[in-house]
C-alpha cells in the first residue's frame, strides 16, 4: 500500500499529539516555540498550496505514484523542485513546534527523511526518464528544497 505524503503527514500529526500526552519525553516549555509553531504551520500551506495550483493549471498529475504530465518549472517551483513537499515539512515541523514535544521533532525529522528518501527519490527517478535533459538542467538551477544555483553542479 502506498500512502501519499498528506496522508502521512496527518498521520505524523496525530502521532505527535498522542505523543504529546503518552510519551511528552522533554517539553520545549517556552512561548517562543509554540508561536513559531503556530507561524510554520500556516506558512506551509501558503507554500504547498499554490505550487498545488500551479500543477492544476498546467493539467499535470500531483500525485506522487503517478506518471508526470508536465514538467513546472516557474512560480514556486523556479525556487524549489518540491515546493509542495517544503510546505508540508514546514507544516509538520510546525506542528512538532506547537506540540513542543521532543517526540513531536523526532517524529517531524523522520517525516522529512522519509519525503526525501521515499517520495522525493521515487518523483526525481520519474521525471528524469520522462524529461531526461530538460529535468537535469532544471535540477542544476533550482535546489531540491529552497534555492536557486549560483552555478551549476
Amino acid at each position: 500500500m502506498r500512502i501519499i505524503p498528506p496522508i502521512l503527514l496527518c498521520i505524523m500529526v496525530g502521532a505527535m499529539v498522542a505523543a504529546d500526552y503518552v510519551l511528552p519525553l522533554v517539553r520545549l516549555d517556552h512561548p517562543g516555540v509554540t508561536w513559531g509553531g503556530a507561524a510554520l504551520i500556516v506558512l506551509g500551506p501558503c507554500i504547498a498550496g499554490p505550487a498545488m495550483l500551479r500543477f492544476r493549471r498546467a493539467r499535470t498529475n500531483f500525485h506522487t505514484f503517478k506518471e508526470p504530465g508536465v514538467l513546472v518549472t516557474d512560480g514556486f517551483y523556479a525556487f524549489s523542485r518540491n515546493p509542495m513537499y517544503v510546505g508540508m515539512v514546514m507544516a509538520g515541523l510546525g506542528a512538532a513546534l506547537f506540540t513542543a514535544t521532543l517526540a513531536g521533532v523526532i517524529l517531524a525529522a523522520a517525516y522529512a527523511l522519509v519525503v526525501r528518501y521515499r517520495y522525493i527519490a521515487f518523483e526525481e527517478r520519474a521525471l528524469r526518464e520522462k524529461f531526461g535533459d530538460g529535468y537535469d538542467a532544471y535540477c542544476r538551477r533550482v535546489g531540491r528544497w529552497l534555492g536557486r544555483r549560483l552555478r551549476p553542479e
